[in-house]
């Protein structure tokens, strides 16, 4: 008897407590909801001049040094009519009139498995390519466009009216839409180099593959790892060296984990690779595929996640944007070999650590509170631009020059010292009014 009596108040003060409970969620305030985004994706132009946000119906361009806005919202979803939907990726063809977009409707000409290429000054679309999945990923530069999918990429070349498919590849999973595509012209007469480099994830977990292709159609193709035409097995029968003016596919295993984001250099030399883990950055050679490079942008694996990682004009900075201590910009000096260390006999782990760098410049953004943004720098090296996808945009000027930075930086011997990720440094910044697009 005692027994039942004691189970039946358990019983009933469990239920009192739980009402209790119930009657306090229900009583507490709902979550503020999060705004829209004011851009859905920023696309900067491989000369740094220009930067392409896609706004709700279109798209709008900011135009560097100054950060003034160029070209005001073109409402391109208006030329089709359709419920819903906003243009989810935008991307400019150098300077040019000529823009590819995505949108996310379900149906018509503006959904998330179709891009459009969109010629500004006449308001037309002449021409479109479909995927059977939806498009995570664009890039153009001069001739060619790279699209990306989650497990696809393709590359098509930009004719008059209409586009040719070049090459379709496989990849491992790529939500992110990690990509990257330059054009590449030195040279004059017989020496001169004209090609498009590419850079995508490859089937291969952390894998990446890079691509060359010239633009005449006469040179010869190269595969990596392959045997020589010669019909002697004798040792000294070699495969000739690979040139930049041939076509060539290479493979580099780049991380133990997922691609996140890939940049090549504007000469299509180097090309930078981060996981999403987002600790470290790597760069590599794109002749031969062979690793220049680490550097260390945090130990804080937890609550990092890079952004974009955006080349110098000429090639000599990385500027990586993070989200690292709330907001964080982290400028990489950019070398073109790799460091002598004479440790040939050393481990892996050894060697990456005497290969590793850290930042030449960090701006921390934490007080500016700009969320998720793109960083890039001017043409001079002197100033860094920000455009956040909230809208905000400033400029930030580091206190010390960098090329001042780089060069005091040199250890004896003319190899950079190693030095742990920089502390925070209070950023200058001059913020500019961003007009919030029409119709949010």
């Amino acid at each position: 008897m005692c027994v039942d009596d004691n189970k039946k108040r358990h019983q009933k003060h469990t239920l009192h407590k739980t009402a209790a409970v119930a009657a306090m969620a229900t009583s507490q305030p709902p979550a503020a909801a999060q705004p829209p985004p004011v851009f859905y994706s920023i696309s900067i132009n491989q000369t740094k001049d220009r930067a392409t946000c896609a706004t709700k119906d279109g798209y709008t361009v900011f135009r560097s040094p100054t950060l003034d806005v160029e070209t005001t919202e073109r409402r391109v979803l208006t030329s089709d009519p359709g419920p819903g939907g906003v243009v989810r990726l935008a991307c400019r063809l150098d300077s040019s009139n000529i823009f590819a977009v995505v949108g996310t409707r379900r149906s018509g000409k503006f959904t998330e498995n179709c891009m459009v290429m969109w010629d500004d000054r006449m308001s037309r679309s002449p021409c479109t390519v479909e995927y059977a999945a939806p498009i995570v990923g664009l890039r153009m530069a001069h001739n060619r466009i790279l699209i990306a999918t989650k497990n696809c990429v393709g590359m098509h070349r930009i004719e008059q009216q209409h586009l040719s498919s070049e090459m379709r590849k496989n990849t491992w999973d790529n939500p992110y839409g990690a990509c990257d595509l330059v054009y590449v012209s030195n040279g004059s007469g017989d020496d001169d180099e004209r090609r498009s480099v590419a850079a995508f994830p490859s089937p291969t977990r952390g894998e990446v593959i890079i691509c060359s292709r010239p633009d005449r159609p006469e040179q010869q193709d190269v595969a990596r790892g392959g045997k020589s035409s010669s019909s002697s097995s004798s040792s000294s029968s070699k495969a000739p060296p690979r040139s930049v003016k041939q076509t060539y596919d290479i493979r580099v295993p780049a991380h133990k984990s997922d691609i996140r984001v890939i940049a090549l250099s504007p000469r299509g030399n180097l090309v930078a690779t981060c996981s999403k883990k987002g600790t470290v950055v790597r760069l590599f050679e794109t002749l031969e595929g062979k690793c220049i490079r680490q550097f260390r942008v945090t130990f804080d694996a937890q609550n990092t996640h890079i952004y974009d990682m955006q080349f110098s004009v000429d090639g000599t900075f990385l500027v990586v944007s993070t989200s690292h201590a709330g907001g964080s910009v982290h400028v990489f000096a950019t070398p073109t070999e790799p460091k002598s260390t004479m440790l040939g006999w050393a481990t892996s782990f050894v060697t990456d650590y005497f290969n590793e760098d850290g930042a030449v410049e960090s701006v921390y953004l934490e007080t500016c509170k700009v969320g998720p943004f793109v960083c890039w720098l001017d043409s001079d090296n002197q100033a860094m631009n920000v455009v956040s996808f909230s809208g905000k945009s400033m400029k930030v000027y580091p206190k010390t020059p960098l090329a001042t930075t780089v060069a005091s930086q040199k250890a004896p011997g003319g190899t950079s010292a190693v030095s742990p990720p920089a502390t925070p440094k209070p950023a200058e910044s001059k913020a500019v009014p961003v007009p919030p697009p029409r119709g949010n």
